[in-house]
């Protein structure tokens, strides 16, 4: 699983290796989206990375669960766990990095790392 890009016009998502050259076309810059044959290019370095609103809704989540961490950071509190002592901002930080990661992992709509959008590029 490799870079992908998301056309500016009809929001195919396609692998780079799909892209097509359009230098043969006329085109001077960018590439051609391989569903509606566009004049599109990328910004790796500035990606304007657009998010729906299933993924807000499971971000917005994660930053809920790191609540109870950073307020737990202001309390001098251990819970003993099997007998080791552990301190509870330690316990809450660990529990917010696993259902974060679970979340990440199990929720299919927040795994659209790589996904970079693209934008009409200028023949010139």
């Amino acid at each position: 699983m490799g870079m992908k890009y998301e056309c500016y016009f009809c929001h195919h998502v396609f692998p780079v290796e799909e892209k097509v050259e359009g230098f043969n076309k006329g085109y001077l810059a960018g590439f051609l989206c391989p569903c509606c044959s566009k004049n599109i290019k990328d910004n790796v370095l500035l990606s304007k990375q657009r998010l729906d609103g299933c993924q807000k809704k499971w971000l917005n989540r994660i930053v809920w669960l790191s609540v109870p961490f950073f307020a737990s950071t202001f309390f001098d509190r251990e819970i003993s766990i099997y007998g080791q002592e552990i301190h509870l901002s330690a316990l809450l930080l660990a529990l917010f990095v696993v259902v974060s990661l679970l979340i990440l992992v199990f929720v299919p709509c927040t795994r659209k790392a790589g996904v970079f959008v693209t934008e009409p590029a200028e023949n010139g």
